[in-house]
């Protein structure tokens, strides 16, 4: 960034899709040598878009949110960033990862967690955080990821897992800070116990952390949305059309997702569990095979 002239990107404001590719541009320094090769950014296609609401806000309405236009454009803007090489292709990635890309200086912007800074800071490497990019219109955002924790209230044994929520929620965070490089789940528990008082790098992470909120909920069992065949489609099978692509998920997904609410809105632990059996015995057949 300091040699291209550019100003860091906003610790608490996401960029959009086009403030990013624009970035990501003025920063690669495109080489026949692949040794000499520096990618302006990543574009990790299987998670870069799976933080737009496609079902909506409700989590019921596939049509006009999977395919929403300006999700179409931000396709658009990531597959262009692919094909002019500016970020690497997934036959690239099959050789090598994006976090080693970065600490070998061969990549100005990466997409990763708190996991790889050791690896970042082993490489002496002067890096700073910002939360998700995103699409046009969407507010600051940064992913929970597995923070959500609960518990069927029809478990048969829900007072041992309420009382392992309690575990997680306190005594669980305090190892956690402990043990590993990631904050508690919570904040509130991050700051209270001074979590990274003695260090930048976590300080940066916690403030980044300030836009993370969970998705709305939809229930698994919808298939249909499939954002790495969308940016296959773009860069390998060199289709121009996102629009096009995710219209036809769109209609898929809108009658799989009616089944899916009407499942999960009838669902007794008993159906739950032989369901999760016959997915067991499916799962242990094609492993055989």
């Amino acid at each position: 960034f300091d040699a291209a002239g550019i100003d860091y990107p906003s610790g608490d404001e996401s960029m959009t899709f086009q403030e990013y590719a624009d970035i990501c541009r003025q920063l690669a320094q495109p080489s026949d040598n692949p040794e000499e090769n520096v990618y302006g950014c990543s574009m990790p296609s299987d998670i870069a878009f799976g933080f737009f609401p496609i079902y909506g806000e409700d989590g019921r309405q596939a049509e006009g949110n999977m395919n929403a236009p300006e999700l179409a454009e931000a396709f658009e803007i990531g597959a262009g960033l692919i094909n002019d090489g500016m970020a690497p292709s997934s036959s690239v990635l099959d050789t090598i990862a994006v976090s080693d890309l970065f600490a070998q200086g061969q990549m100005a912007v990466s997409w990763s967690d708190f996991t790889a800074v050791a690896t970042y800071e082993e490489a002496e490497i002067d890096f700073g955080m910002a939360p998700f990019f995103v699409v046009e219109g969407q507010e600051n955002f940064v992913d929970t990821w597995t923070a959500p924790w609960g518990s069927f209230t029809e478990s048969p044994h829900s007072d041992d897992a309420l009382l392992f929520l309690e575990f997680i929620a306190t005594d669980a965070q305090e190892i956690q800070m402990a043990e590993t490089p990631d904050p508690p789940l919570s904040t509130v528990v991050a700051e209270a116990a001074g979590y990274g008082d003695d260090d930048p790098v976590k300080q940066e992470f916690l403030a980044v952390l300030a836009n993370a909120r969970s998705l709305p909920f939809a229930p698994p069992g919808e298939n249909n949305w499939d954002p790495v065949e969308v940016m296959r489609l773009l860069t390998v099978e060199e289709e121009t059309d996102a629009q096009a692509i995710l219209d036809r998920m769109a209609t898929a997904a809108e009658e799989r997702l009616d089944e899916v609410w009407e499942r999960w809105d009838t669902f007794d632990q008993a159906q739950f569990e032989d369901q999760v059996e016959e997915e067991q015995a499916e799962a242990s057949a094609s492993a055989e095979e």
